[in-house]
């Protein structure tokens, strides 16, 4: 089953059980509580989307061999732009300049 029709299905189950406990008679702090726990997820939600996109981001991989790859296809598209006259030839410095003297 498709993930958005999931979400869909389970929005629908919350909402019928949520709106059925409204209709039922609480006491004023549970129909309080009642009231306030669509707020409560959505709040609780957007913090653990927070913390999961933290931590994403705090445990990012680095890729050096990428990385060089890179550094390596860009001083190659360099040449070529310089040799072509798109670029003025410069006095290049970057990682594999370094890593190659």
């Amino acid at each position: 089953m498709l993930r958005i029709v999931r979400l869909i299905l389970w929005s629908m189950l919350f909402v019928a059980i949520w709106a059925v406990a409204l209709q039922l008679k609480w006491s004023e702090s549970t129909q309080w509580v009642i009231q306030m726990v669509p707020l409560w997820m959505l709040v609780s939600f957007g913090f653990f989307s927070l913390g999961k996109i933290g931590m994403s981001v705090a445990v990012f991989p680095t890729c050096l061999d990428a990385a060089l790859d890179l550094q390596k296809e860009i001083s190659q598209a360099r040449v070529e732009l310089e040799k072509n006259g798109v670029l003025e030839p410069t006095k290049t410095n970057n990682m594999m300049d370094k890593k190659g003297k």
